[in-house]
């Protein structure tokens, strides 16, 4: 088969390899879609705290199952499709028995240290079956790659709680400011969103008109805020891009206000000063969020599928395995939003 392999930061390659085995206990499954996102940019760069090499990469998946192994037990038959949480959890350590199996203390991650979507075939292990599996539309494949994404804000958004009348406060349009919107106005909550790029403005303000878009170069986000509140303070602050400094958002933060901790650091920036006055006397809270659960990835595949979200307008461009560099080339000029491979394609 075909698949995109990551030897080391910077040498990714696509080659020929072997078909995967269908595991006794998982299945084998044809990938028809793996959307491209940021960490997947910033691990072909640098590498990462979980990638292992040689790596097939690709997280945000969604396939269709071609084999089942004799001591398998999935919750889906041969031909039907299933979107894929990228944990594998071994559902035993404390962290899973809480609910929280992304802290599993064995966690597997498709397309970190076990092989992920950026090939035709995929095999899945019996773990994966047991939490990972979600049947989905498979007209609808390109729309439930984005599921992983959503849960990670349904993560974040949980942990900062966003409730209605919530002033939202969201740093970066790209896809993962703009999902972050999605579910804050789904909540209930009122949108601000900054994006420096008029390409991904112009996107936005033509698919969500509800919300107040700025140009953070042009615009004074306080006076943004107060226009849509009265004051010039958020109840909750989303960094959506990692060159955000955290420590400089304290200033735009009302009484109360949660600061999620969504984005990874970029590599020299992972300690930080801040005002700790402020922090104290404003009572604000930073809460970290780090990838997302099963549960989250359920809620979020469930959002997709009822049409409470509405995220088709964010995948802007396709290609197959053959032109996964123009795809990565599109994501990392963010100019547009999401990348989507489809792997599929090159074999019709």
């Amino acid at each position: 088969m075909k698949a995109a392999v990551l030897h080391g930061p910077g040498r990714l390659v696509l080659e020929e390899v072997d078909d995967p085995p269908c595991p006794p206990d998982g299945i084998l499954m044809k990938v028809l879609a793996c959307s491209i996102c940021g960490t997947d940019l910033k691990m072909l760069k640098n590498g990462h705290r979980d990638l292992s090499y040689p790596r097939i990469m690709g997280h945000e998946l969604v396939g269709e199952v071609a084999e089942i192994g004799a001591e398998a037990r999935p919750l889906a038959e041969v031909g039907e499709a299933v979107q894929v949480w990228p944990g594998i959890a071994c559902g035993r350590c404390q962290p899973c028995l809480k609910g929280w199996d992304n802290h599993c203390e064995r966690i597997g991650i498709l397309g970190f240290n076990r092989d992920g979507g950026w090939c035709e075939k995929l095999a899945l292990p019996q773990e994966s079956l047991q939490t990972g599996l979600i049947l989905v539309e498979r007209s609808r494949s390109e729309a439930f790659s984005l599921t992983e994404p959503l849960a990670c804000c349904c993560n974040a958004q949980e942990s900062a709680e966003v409730g209605e009348d919530d002033l939202v406060l969201i740093l970066g349009g790209g896809p993962l400011g703009c999902l972050n919107g999605l579910l804050a106005e789904r909540k209930g909550a009122r949108v601000v969103l900054a994006e420096p790029l008029a390409s991904r403005r112009r996107i936005i303000g033509q698919a969500r008109a509800g919300w107040r878009v700025v140009d953070p170069a042009e615009e004074d986000l306080g006076q943004a805020l107060a226009e849509e509140s009265g004051a010039a303070l958020a109840d909750v602050i989303v960094p959506a891009a990692p060159q955000v400094s955290v420590e400089a958002l304290l200033p735009l933060a009302g009484p109360k206000c949660r600061i999620s901790v969504f984005c990874g650091p970029l590599p020299g920036e992972e300690t930080v000063r801040m005002d700790m006055r402020a922090v104290h006397y404003g009572e604000i809270v930073l809460a970290g969020a780090y990838g997302c659960s099963s549960r989250h990835n359920r809620e979020a595949a469930r959002l997709i599928a009822s049409g409470e979200i509405d995220l088709d307008w964010l995948i802007t461009y396709r290609a197959g395995l053959d032109g996964i560099g123009s795809a990565i080339d599109h994501a990392a000029r963010r100019e547009g939003m999401r990348a989507t491979i489809l792997p599929q394609i090159n074999r019709r």
